[in-house]
């Protein structure tokens, strides 16, 4: 799963606490990741805006996110952005490609209808991080 992911990615347990607590503030790092993404601002995330998240956090334009990158896109700590980013780059290269994670608007786009809502984009998370962060 998951790519903004990466963001999101991206995220949002207690500042780095390893549970999942959906509240407030957990909303607002989720909600300022869908902006990130969301660059025409029209309230919606296409694919297109998807696939260049990637190209934009990818600070030395080498066609490669590297987890130093990301840690500096990411909207949340530096653990959930670790765990986000390990996640997304399974061979281990510290490299992760458009393709690596192009997959993941499908998974996000529950309406099948080329446009991810900020709640799919929310629910996305939520699932991402209960597999990334599993109860104790």
């Amino acid at each position: 799963m998951g790519y903004l992911w990466m963001t999101l990615i991206f995220v949002f347990i207690s500042y780095g606490v390893p549970h999942l607590n959906t509240g407030g503030d957990f909303y607002k790092i989720v909600d300022g990741s869908f902006k990130n993404v969301d660059s025409n601002n029209d309230g919606y995330i296409e694919k297109h805006e998807f696939n260049t998240t990637i190209n934009t956090a990818d600070s030395d334009k080498d066609g490669c996110l590297t987890l130093k990158e990301y840690k500096g896109f990411s909207a949340g700590g530096p653990q959930i952005a670790t765990r986000i980013y390990k996640h997304f780059d399974k061979l281990r290269k510290n490299c992760i490609k458009v393709e690596n994670v192009a997959s993941q608007f499908a998974v996000m786009d529950q309406e099948k209808n080329g446009n991810v809502t900020k709640s799919e984009f929310r629910q996305y998370y939520v699932n991402l991080l209960q597999i990334l962060f599993p109860p104790v």
